[in-house]
C-alpha cells in the first residue's frame, strides 16, 4: 500500500473571499477517491480554530475547487468542494476533515446570513 500524499498552502482568497485565512495543510486521498485534508493546530490562531472548527464539524463557507495539481496528483475522484459543515476528526495536534460529497460524507448545511 502506498500513501498519496501532497501539501498546499489552503487560501481561498478571491475578489469576492478576501478575508478568508490560509494556512498550511497536508491533502490525502480517502479510500473512496476524495480529499482528505490534514490542519496541524499549531499553524493557526484561536480565533481561526474557534470559527471554523466547532462542535466536531468544519466549516466552509464558500464553494471551491481544489486545485487541479492536487487532484492530479492524488488521483482524486472530485475538484467541487460545497458549502457546509463537514464532520472532523480533532486530535492532540492536528485535525482531519474528510471532503467527501453531500451524499457519502453526511455534511451538515447551514444558512448564510
Amino acid at each position: 500500500m502506498h500513501a498519496n500524499v501532497t501539501s498546499a498552502t489552503v487560501n481561498h482568497q478571491t475578489n469576492t473571499h478576501k478575508n478568508c485565512p490560509h494556512t498550511e495543510a497536508v491533502f490525502r486521498r480517502t479510500s473512496n477517491g476524495y480529499a482528505r485534508i490534514y490542519f496541524m493546530k499549531n499553524s493557526m490562531n484561536a480565533d481561526v480554530i474557534a470559527a471554523f472548527f466547532q462542535h466536531g464539524h468544519f466549516r466552509i463557507d464558500h464553494a471551491f475547487d481544489i486545485p487541479q495539481s492536487i487532484v492530479q496528483n492524488l488521483q482524486l475522484k472530485d475538484r467541487r468542494v460545497a458549502p457546509g459543515l463537514y464532520k472532523m476528526r480533532a486530535y492532540k495536534d492536528f485535525f482531519i476533515i474528510d471532503l467527501e460529497p453531500l451524499a457519502k460524507s453526511h455534511v451538515i448545511a447551514y444558512a448564510l446570513d
